[in-house]
């Protein structure tokens, strides 16, 4: 029985330190998802909304002024879900209702990464 394939690779790490220039050749199509910079609000403002949170307006600066401006992290896509779930977990263990502030996110923002 015929059937069309398609093979996705996906990484965050640069192409050239995965493949060396023959294989990379041979994958016709290459699709680079940038940082998102201006939908990085936006990302967190339907998160919200489609999880009934409010989001504080000091939110994102504090996140872009803090947190990202140490440069060792750029902005991904996920980061909003993941530190969502993060204080969300955090403020029920706690027993507190669902609230976003400055010291939830920044011990999210801790649990983010390994390092």
């Amino acid at each position: 029985m015929p059937f069309d394939g398609m093979v996705i690779f996906s990484t965050n790490r640069s192409l050239t330190d995965v493949a060396d220039e023959g294989m990379l050749r041979r994958l016709h199509s290459k699709i680079e998802v940038s940082e998102p910079r201006e939908e990085y609000a936006h990302i967190w403002a339907q998160l919200c909304r489609e999880r009934d949170i409010i989001l504080p307006p000091g939110v994102v600066p504090f996140l872009e002024e803090n947190l990202y401006a140490q440069g060792d992290v750029p902005r991904a896509g996920y980061h909003p879900r993941y530190l969502l779930d993060q204080v969300a977990a955090m403020c029920e263990y706690r027993g507190l209702p669902m609230q976003l502030d400055r010291t939830l996110i920044e011990l999210a923002w801790r649990n983010l990464f390994t390092h």
